[in-house]
């Protein structure tokens, strides 16, 4: 397996690569996926109750122009302003960005890819969510198989994220795909592809089958409230539920090269709740995330340049 410097960011970036086996071809669509190399950085910020960033930390250890730059780039930031029981409020909220590379004509520049602001009462590696209107727990799950048709070469490594809804109790009600991405690969759209969708597919056969305990704390639920989103990993040993990045908020970070799918909207969740959702490059570690969030960007954030 070779090893590729990209050059302008040497000392950040040291990427494998390898090439996909060939498999049966389907018929032919549209081209839809993206190769990116993305990193995560953890921290938090302070948001001021006219919605402007009070102070910003960053937990993640990086660089340090590249945290001068990610810093001076969240402080331009401005949010809707966060009301609690009807009045708006100074708020500290943990913070995710995952930054994407893009080549360019004198090398790499590194833009926000997308930002997070995961609760951390609700985000849980463990298994349980919590998201203030219902608790939702694991009790079941069948693990997806690897496909055995990527056994038949090298094989590949990669990742889906699921949108989960459960009902009332605890089975799946709804689940769909929200992103999936493919590790360090590289070869024609049609099979890239088809590669994802072999892991698309055991996964959802799988995910089907887990069943929760839920907990209400309300009468009504939305249905954003019973709503979760799951990654499930598959590596040469097998599928995991989580991503191959480090567990560590503090660590050194690790950029990744992927290739990933587009994301797909989830058609129970509100449009304007919806695209503030993670996508398959933002979670670390076995993560689920509920649909639920209070604290939301109105200027700035993905698509930022920062260096």
């Amino acid at each position: 397996m070779k090893r590729i410097l990209l050059a302008g960011l040497a000392g950040l970036l040291v990427i494998p690569s390898m090439t996909l086996p060939a498999i049966a071809a389907r018929p032919p669509r549209p081209p839809a996926m993206e190769s990116v190399i993305t990193m995560l950085v953890d921290g938090w910020l302070v948001i001021e109750t006219d919605g402007g960033v009070l102070d910003v930390g960053i937990e993640t250890d990086i660089p340090a122009r590249l945290r001068e730059d990610l810093d001076r780039v969240v402080r331009r930031w401005r949010f809707y302003p966060v009301v609690i029981d009807g009045n708006a409020r100074r708020a500290r909220s943990p913070m995710r960005i995952t930054l994407a590379t893009h080549k360019v004509s004198e090398g790499y520049s590194i833009t926000v890819d997308h930002v997070l602001f995961p609760n951390p009462e609700g985000t849980s590696v463990a298994g349980v969510i919590d998201n203030g209107s219902v608790i939702i727990s694991t009790r079941r799950r069948v693990m997806p198989e690897y496909p055995t048709e990527l056994l038949r070469g090298r094989g590949v490594e990669g990742a889906v994220l699921l949108a989960i809804r459960v009902g009332r109790d605890g089975r799946v009600a709804e689940v769909i795909v929200r992103q999936s991405a493919l590790y360090d690969v590289s070869g024609q759209d049609q099979v890239l592809r088809d590669v994802a969708e072999l892991l698309e597919d055991s996964a959802l056969q799988a995910v089907k089958r887990w069943k929760f305990n839920v907990q209400l704390k309300t009468d009504a639920p939305d249905p954003s409230d019973l709503t979760f989103l799951q990654q499930v990993h598959y590596t040469l040993e097998g599928p995991k539920q989580g991503a191959r990045r480090t567990d560590s908020k503090a660590a050194p970070t690790l950029w990744r090269m992927e290739v990933r799918t587009a994301r797909r909207p989830i058609p129970w969740i509100k449009d304007d709740l919806e695209e503030a959702l993670a996508g398959v490059s933002d979670l670390r570690g076995g993560e689920m995330l509920p649909a639920g969030n209070r604290v939301r960007v109105a200027e700035g954030g993905a698509g930022d340049p920062v260096m």
